[in-house]
């Protein structure tokens, strides 16, 4: 059986053998466009992570998705976006008791517009995974699919909840959520 070396994937990224993984990283770098060089870590996770190599070249051309991959190639190569299936529930189950606290208060509809304006406009937002059970089970008979990668909830109705917040910290302040409010109000 032929053991298969760096010498057979010439062909794909020119007409020399790779000679070694400062090359390689050079060579990915070059075909993504990628704004910061590769890690040695990112070429880890794209060589042994397939889902990871395959959101790199879909962010091709996004410098800013490009980037965020790049520093993260733990938590950008996951198979899907977010966290892992017990996870989400836990955090869903939580997120109902704090939600029933408050009599299931819902917010006004300006603060639900705001909200989901934002989450619309966000570089978070994604498709809800269809492969994964747990947004079948979760979505309201598949109409319901625009997810946070952050935390993997639905937008719609996180944005909904008095009791819940956005993951993520504003460019602005540190101190709120990219809804502006308060990071430490979940």
């Amino acid at each position: 059986m032929n053991r298969m070396t760096t010498e057979h994937l010439a062909p794909a990224f020119g007409d020399a053998p790779i000679a070694s993984d400062e090359e390689m990283r050079r060579r990915l770098h070059e075909f993504l466009g990628a704004p910061i060089p590769i890690s040695p870590e990112a070429m880890r996770a794209a060589l042994e992570n397939p889902a990871y190599a395959l959101r790199l070249m879909e962010a091709t051309g996004d410098a800013e998705q490009l980037t965020e991959l790049l520093r993260a190639p733990d938590g950008g190569g996951r198979e899907t976006s977010g966290p892992g299936d017990g996870e989400l529930l836990a955090h869903a189950a939580a997120a109902f008791a704090r939600w029933a606290k408050t009599g299931f208060a819902m917010v006004a509809r300006p603060v639900y517009q705001h909200r989901l304006a934002t989450c619309h406009a966000c570089n978070h937002l994604g498709d809800a995974p269809a492969e994964r059970l747990v947004y079948r089970l979760l979505s309201n008979a598949g109409k319901e699919h625009k997810i946070c990668t952050q935390c993997g909830c639905f937008v719609v109705r996180k944005a909904k909840l008095p009791t819940e917040n956005c993951p993520v910290a504003s460019s602005t302040n540190p101190q709120e959520s990219r809804w502006g409010e308060p990071m430490t109000q979940r």
